[in-house]
């Protein structure tokens, strides 16, 4: 029997949340899966990769654009989409209405962790919508904390990720712990 439990979302600084519904802990790493709400208008992440991780999109409501590789395409609901591992993506909500969509990713790897950093300096202030010199180093901190499980496709944006974070450890930035218990997820079993 499974009962829901309430627990916050981990929060981006544009207000897309992620709820998790399946963590790797609970498959010993061979997958994870977040529910995605994106509001209308949202950009989601730089184009990336994930050297060693197939990442496959489930729009549950709305429509979800999807750029892989260099071709943009649309999700609507009911759609799903399957890349494999190496190719440059990302998503976004091009529509007038929020996006509700479950986001696989195999196997797990720190896809869980980096997306509750990332949670954890939104909630913190460290990370903003605002291109702040401290949004910038922050991000940027995060980034290459996960790589190789993802790449920004840019190499020089890459590059100035490394500088950005390495001036971010120089000042005595560091990551804050992430909130327990976000290693939690939408659902406990009971006996």
């Amino acid at each position: 029997m499974q009962t829901q439990i309430a627990t916050p979302p981990l929060t981006m600084p544009d207000g897309t949340t992620f709820v998790i519904l399946e963590s790797g802990s609970e498959n010993e790493g061979a997958q994870m899966t977040f529910e995605i709400t994106m509001a209308p208008g949202a950009l989601g992440p730089p184009r990336h990769t994930h050297p060693a991780q197939e990442e496959s999109w489930t729009v549950q409501s709305g429509e979800l654009a999807v750029l892989v590789d260099s071709q943009w395409r649309t999700l609507a609901a009911g759609e799903s989409l399957t890349i494999p591992p190496g190719s440059v993506h990302t998503i976004a909500n091009r529509s007038r209405a929020p996006v509700r969509v479950h986001d696989t990713h195999r196997p797990a790897l720190d896809f869980q962790e980096y997306i509750e950093d990332l949670d954890t300096l939104t909630r913190s202030g460290r990370l903003s919508a605002r291109m702040t010199p401290r949004t910038l180093i922050y991000g940027a901190m995060v980034l290459v904390a996960h790589r190789p499980m993802q790449l920004t496709a840019n190499p020089g944006q890459r590059l100035a990720e490394s500088i950005l974070a390495t001036v971010g450890h120089l000042l005595g930035h560091r990551i804050p712990t992430p909130r327990a218990p976000t290693t939690l997820h939408r659902y406990e079993r009971r006996r």
